[in-house]
């Protein structure tokens, strides 16, 4: 069964991986793909694809903050570490795809991926720069980030990190194309090159803990083809979701210490980035904040994605976010409604919520 998962998150080896999937056959789903464990062709190539998933982790010994003396992130980081482990999956997709190389592949790639998340305050998105623009969402070094937080920290630095990539996060669980189209400079139809676009939806799906209408929901989320997971967990434990088979979910933890590597040498070592065997936990435990990622690497894998997001919430079904083509704004401009000012004439005011 899956819960054999959590026995070999850092098991050494081959031996323990393959006992997990000889211990509970059928088809997993990992990062948008499908994998029949009944088939030994497939489950090398399960066992190959999750292990080309970087991982990080909580880490030791790194220099200090501009703020802060602390050269640890242990027990407040581990969210930042799942963001840093979807946006690396984001980008490697994305680098694949405009032919600067391949991470799965190339270990000279794989390592230029890694520097990006360097341990150190002059990389793009470390644990530092990430950490320290954390004021833009109200949290200072130290503070403990939520899916919305990261979501919208990782767009920041990505808008100048010029890292071959471009980052829109929704807003209330809601794409907005208009807005969405608007942000990311994208014009529908146009002949511009395109830049994959990586889109954050931060969620949440129920009061303490997911509504049961979500699960099914959730559990798909894997199967897309542009999936590249979703960070969200426990109440102050945050982990990055990457696959599911039947009503569990796989995950890669970052609450494990380790020392901080150093990549200024051209050849650093990487087996610390590799999680050796996923852990899994049922949603229905889950945190109900959480943020989906979705990398489209080209215009009409954005268009065709954002059809099927519509459909899913057509004849009155529960989708798990919206899509929509206008803002509110512009809908309201459009029918040259006149809203009230801010206190109306009968004396009702306006309440601006957050």
């Amino acid at each position: 069964c899956l819960s054999e998962l959590s026995r070999c998150a850092m098991a050494d080896g081959d031996e323990d991986f393959m006992g997990w999937i000889q211990a509970g056959k059928g088809s997993v789903h990992l990062l948008g793909q499908r994998y029949d464990l009944e088939k030994e062709e497939e489950c090398n190539e399960f066992q190959q694809g999750f292990r080309h998933i970087l991982w990080f982790t909580y880490r030791r010994g790194f220099p200090e903050f501009s703020t802060s003396d602390m050269t640890t992130d242990r027990g407040w980081g581990c969210m930042v570490r799942c963001g840093q482990m979807l946006m690396a999956e984001a980008l490697k997709r994305a680098w694949r795809v405009q032919g600067k190389g391949d991470a799965d592949e190339d270990d000279a790639a794989k390592r230029a991926l890694l520097r990006l998340f360097a341990d150190d305050p002059k990389a793009p998105f470390s644990i530092h720069r990430i950490a320290e623009r954390g004021h833009i969402v109200d949290r200072k070094v130290g503070d403990w980030f939520g899916p919305n937080a990261v979501a919208q920290v990782l767009r920041s630095l990505a808008g100048e990190a010029a890292c071959g990539l471009k980052v829109y996060v929704a807003v209330d669980g809601c794409i907005c194309v208009e807005d969405l189209r608007k942000d990311i400079d994208i014009d529908e139809g146009s002949g511009d090159v395109w830049m994959p676009l990586l889109v954050l939806v931060p969620l949440r799906l129920g009061l303490h803990e997911i509504g049961e209408v979500y699960l099914p929901l959730l559990q798909n989320v894997f199967s897309h083809a542009y999936s590249v997971g979703a960070v969200g967990g426990k109440p102050n434990s945050a982990f990055y979701f990457v696959g599911a088979r039947g009503s569990e979910t796989l995950y890669l933890d970052p609450h494990i210490l380790q020392g901080t590597v150093r990549m200024d040498e051209e050849l650093f070592p990487t087996k610390s980035f590799q999680a050796e065997c996923p852990r899994t936990m049922s949603l229905q435990g889950a945190d109900p904040s959480l943020c989906l990622g979705y990398l489209f690497p080209t215009r009409d894998a954005f268009e065709a994605s954002l059809l099927s997001f519509k459909e899913a919430g057509a004849d009155g079904a529960t989708p798990l976010f919206s899509v929509v083509e206008k803002s509110f704004e512009s809908a309201a401009d459009a029918a040259d409604c006149d809203f009230p000012d801010e206190e109306d004439e009968d004396g009702f005011a306006l309440v601006d919520y957050p």
